[in-house]
């Protein structure tokens, strides 16, 4: 069968920065061993609202025992080059793909958040919900502490763990699935806005 998996929009309650934070948004989609495949968005300045990505992943077809990940992070980057953080955000956001998927090939529920955090050097990294703060140290490490600078850092990220047969059922009858995902964020320097506070809806379908 084949899906679709998007991340639909983020609501912002509380910006890392002081006024705005300056939003890449990138999702990843891992099947089986297939090589992942990463997109990247600028978003630009954004204060507290919602904000729609437009990032999906359409039609992808996916075989009943394979395992697929399906993640996304979410950087305040205001100092570093577009560029520069596209480039780099797509590449963390690919290897973190890779690594989960590796990781759900050999393990099953909360024990696939464990070998991930091994796998990359951080703790357990949760399979639901959030997963900003086992992941923060890594992403900035990966995209590079020289891209950060003031009150820039990551804002959301997440990482979600199916298998064919459950993409199969959960989408039985055309059913959509919806989530949203809670991110608080990490302390940010002194002179800074509150620790930022970001909800991250995502979704996926039968195609």
């Amino acid at each position: 069968m084949a899906y679709s998996f998007a991340l639909d929009s983020f609501r912002i309650t509380d910006t890392r920065s002081l006024h705005e934070d300056t939003d890449y948004v990138s999702i990843s989609l891992a099947v089986g061993s297939a090589a992942p495949i990463t997109k990247v968005k600028y978003m630009g300045d954004v204060n507290n609202g919602t904000f729609k990505p437009g990032l999906s992943f359409d039609n992808i077809a996916v075989d009943p025992t394979a395992p697929v990940v399906f993640s996304y992070t979410i950087v305040n980057n205001g100092h570093g080059s577009k560029a520069n953080v596209e480039k780099a955000l797509e590449q963390a956001g690919t290897q973190l793909a890779q690594k989960a998927a590796q990781a759900a090939s050999k393990a099953i529920g909360e024990e696939i958040g464990s070998l991930l955090g091994a796998s990359i050097g951080t703790a357990a990294v949760p399979v639901v919900g959030t997963a900003l703060g086992a992941l923060t140290g890594w992403l900035v490490g990966e995209i590079g502490s020289v891209l950060f600078a003031n009150c820039d850092g990551p804002v959301a990220a997440g990482v979600h763990v199916f298998t064919g047969a459950q993409l199969a059922a959960q989408t039985a009858g055309g059913k959509v699935v919806t989530q949203t995902d809670h991110n608080p964020g990490t302390d940010s320097p002194h002179g800074c806005g509150r620790n930022s506070n970001y909800f991250v809806s995502w979704s996926l379908k039968a195609a």
